[in-house]
């Protein structure tokens, strides 16, 4: 019989090993759905301000005034 000690570490390197896959595997699931949504990208190139109907000021962010707007 091996010593606590050895056990504990034998077990400690298969609980790593399995992290790791884990790890991996998130890694490619993030990934795939990263490509999924790049991949389904809308075009709004069509959009123009003047087919806009400005309905409320939402709010204010870092980047600029965030408004609520319908097609006419």
């Amino acid at each position: 019989m091996l010593p606590l000690c050895h056990r504990v570490i034998r077990s400690f390197k298969s609980v790593s090993k399995d992290a790791e896959k884990l790890d991996k595997m998130n890694e490619n699931v993030l990934e795939k759905k990263m490509l999924n949504i790049i991949g389904n990208k809308q075009d709004y190139s069509q959009i123009k301000l003047d087919n806009l109907v400005y309905i409320k000021k939402l709010g204010i962010g870092q980047f600029g005034s965030v408004y609520l707007v319908r097609d006419k």
